[in-house]
């Protein structure tokens, strides 16, 4: 999942690429989405059947497409893919928005984020090339607005390119000196809560994103001045407080923690993250629902949340693969 100021890109995956084909929004609304019918109404059922033949070959999931949702009201706006895998140097980009919401800059707000997302997770990769018919005005404004330069013009195509320095130059806008402040137990840190260290799995995961930076490690809640170990919190719905189990107020600490990885990532001028997912201080696209029973709702952490009040452009990287984008 990758999630930027307006849209939530989801990743298709072989039942929704079923329903698509079969125009199944049933299917759709069991997984809380709404696919407005001018986009259900386009060729992505062509092109979705597309990717579940190349399902059925033993082609991979990373080259399936994403939908493109509105945050406000989840609704299906239009889909962006790749169209080969990242194991290749050159890649290309594909993506569609329903006629009713076209210049809204949505597509290029999903470009942007697809193409820093690609980079992150494949640092072999040269480049990604966008090919767009020549008589489509609409998509060489997005494409140009996301960054990408036109290289070539040969017959009905326009070819454009965001390469591997474009790349690092909008690296180093983020991050001058290349470095990522990244949660500590994630770097193997005793820091948890019950001091256990996180299975080598996450941790691998982790080391992989972004792995030629120099990753600052940061836990929020010891900064904030909590021991390890310590009694799990969550933060109270109806309140917004964070509450241990033990029915304690440990709001101050988790406060002050966050204040003090502002100013660490002020101070190291990185506006990059890599933080634990769930987590009440970290947590970026989910944190338990404050009851205890192990239930997850959406929402964000402490520290996340002062991350984007405080700053005009972040990226917040998890061990699952989710990102949090605005760039």
């Amino acid at each position: 999942m990758i999630i930027t100021e307006r849209l939530i890109l989801l990743p298709f995956n072989q039942a929704m690429l079923e329903a698509t084909v079969s125009g199944d929004e049933k299917a759709f609304a069991e997984a809380g989405l709404k696919p407005n019918s001018k986009w259900f109404a386009s060729d992505i059922r062509t092109r979705a059947n597309g990717f579940l033949s190349l399902m059925g070959l033993g082609g991979k999931d990373e080259a399936l497409p994403w939908m493109i949702v509105l945050k406000d009201g989840n609704e299906v706006i239009g889909d962006i893919g790749i169209m080969t895998t990242g194991e290749a140097a050159l890649i290309e980009i594909g993506y569609g928005i329903a006629k009713p919401y076209r210049r809204n800059h949505y597509a290029s707000e999903a470009i942007r984020a697809l193409t820093w997302y690609q980079y992150v997770s494949h640092p072999t990769l040269k480049g990604i090339e966008a090919n767009i018919e020549k008589v489509n005005e609409a998509s060489h404004h997005c494409i140009i607005a996301a960054g990408y330069k036109e290289i070539s013009s040969e017959g009905h195509l326009k070819t454009y390119l965001f390469d591997k320095g474009d790349f690092e130059a909008w690296y180093r806008q983020l991050s001058p000196n290349g470095l990522v402040l990244v949660s500590a137990c994630l770097l193997d840190y005793t820091v948890r809560y019950n001091a256990e260290p996180l299975q080598n799995d996450v941790m691998a995961y982790a080391a992989k994103l972004m792995r030629h930076a120099v990753k600052v490690p940061c836990c929020p809640e010891q900064l904030g001045g909590l021991s390890t170990p310590r009694s799990p919190v969550e933060c109270e719905q109806a309140t917004g407080r964070y509450i241990n189990q033990k029915g304690e107020d440990v709001s101050a600490a988790f406060e002050c923690g966050a204040q003090m990885v502002l100013k660490m990532a002020e101070q190291l001028e990185t506006h990059l993250f890599i933080l634990k997912q769930s987590s009440p201080s970290c947590g970026s696209v989910n944190i338990y629902d404050g009851t205890f029973s192990g239930q997850k709702i959406s929402g964000s952490g402490c520290t996340v949340k002062k991350i984007m009040m405080h700053f005009k452009s972040y990226i917040i990287l998890d061990e699952n693969g989710h990102m949090v984008f605005k760039a």
